[in-house]
């Protein structure tokens, strides 16, 4: 695993601070997000020798995709966010920060 529980919780909440209504699939990119500039996921180039270099694509492991969904469903029963944005949509993938409070504890 390259990310803490900790870690996961922390870039998410950070998200939300910034983005108090989103969706599901905008909190699984912003910790995507963070991998990536890590160098962890997506294109990687790497340097064998002073003339051959080999690039590959890196997806994100099952670990830390699964991590990231638990993180966001123990947002969800902290009820920390909340489905919907608005009463056109109510329900996931819509979510919206309901309590700051808590939320303020991951940051």
């Amino acid at each position: 695993m390259s990310l803490s529980k900790k870690e996961v919780q922390h870039i998410i909440a950070h998200y939300l601070n910034d983005h108090e209504k989103t969706q599901f699939g905008s909190l699984i990119d912003s910790v995507k997000k963070v991998l990536e500039d890590k160098g962890q996921i997506g294109e990687i180039t790497e340097h064998r020798g002073s003339l051959l270099t080999v690039t590959h694509y890196e997806n994100i492991s099952n670990e830390d995709a699964l991590l990231i969904n638990d993180v966001i469903y123990d947002f969800l029963y902290e009820r920390i966010i909340t489905p919907g944005i608005d009463r056109n949509n109510l329900e996931l993938p819509f979510l919206h920060v309901s309590d700051k409070e808590k939320l303020n504890k991951y940051l």
